[in-house]
């Protein structure tokens, strides 16, 4: 019994140290190449404040093509690429850096009090246009509702026509006898009064 313990022990020493001896040498690579990134971050920002953007963008996307950085060193490559190409005035590649940094940090927030303006209010402009992405996104998700059939008004009845013929007859049948009469009327007082005649004056006296 005690063999077969030993045996187990010596199993499971000897499983560690295989492991151990495999997956050392990766881990001493990892941690080589993040401090590796590290100084070539360093050294890009140093190129940064000394006006060597084209240098500081090579650096920056050195570290990037490493698939082991991790999201804190890609952040600070992805700010670092922004803000050397506005610096260069390259809107569009600094856009598309700003937007990769989103990407990995949505809810990242510049310092206004470090960062320059213009990358302040760039993060601010590409944080809005991809909340409006993502609602179009998610309203051409949604089904789309097919709208109410409008009501119907009611057929009207059979007899409504010939009432309203009746009722606009007896309208118009009023309305001429009330012109008639008073096209009568107007000739035994309301009308023009006649002309009176008056005799002529007397003829001049004669001459004695």
């Amino acid at each position: 019994m005690l063999t077969n313990d030993r045996r187990i022990t010596m199993n499971v020493i000897i499983s560690m140290l295989i492991l151990t001896l495999i997956f050392n040498p990766f881990c001493a690579l990892l941690a080589q190449t993040q401090d590796k990134c590290e100084k070539e971050l360093a050294e890009a920002e140093q190129k940064y404040y000394a006006g060597r953007f084209d240098e500081a963008i090579e650096q920056a996307r050195r570290c990037l093509s490493n698939s082991d950085l991790s999201d804190a060193e890609q952040l600070r490559a992805y700010k670092l690429m922004s803000l050397a190409f506005i610096a260069k005035d390259y809107l569009e590649q600094a856009r598309s850096a700003v937007q990769k940094l989103l990407e990995l940090v949505p809810t990242y927030e510049p310092d206004p009090d470090q960062d320059p303006p213009p990358f302040t209010n760039m993060v601010k402009e590409m944080k809005e246009t991809m909340e409006q992405q993502r609602q179009k996104e998610e309203q051409a998700k949604q089904p789309i509702t097919p709208p109410e059939p409008a009501e119907q008004a009611p057929p009207a009845k059979k007899g409504g026509s010939k009432t309203l013929l009746l009722i606009g007859g007896g309208v118009v049948a009023g309305l001429v006898a009330v012109l008639v009469a008073g096209g009568g009327g107007g000739g035994d007082g309301g009308g023009t009064p006649t002309p009176q005649i008056l005799p002529d004056p007397p003829p001049p006296p004669r001459p004695q």
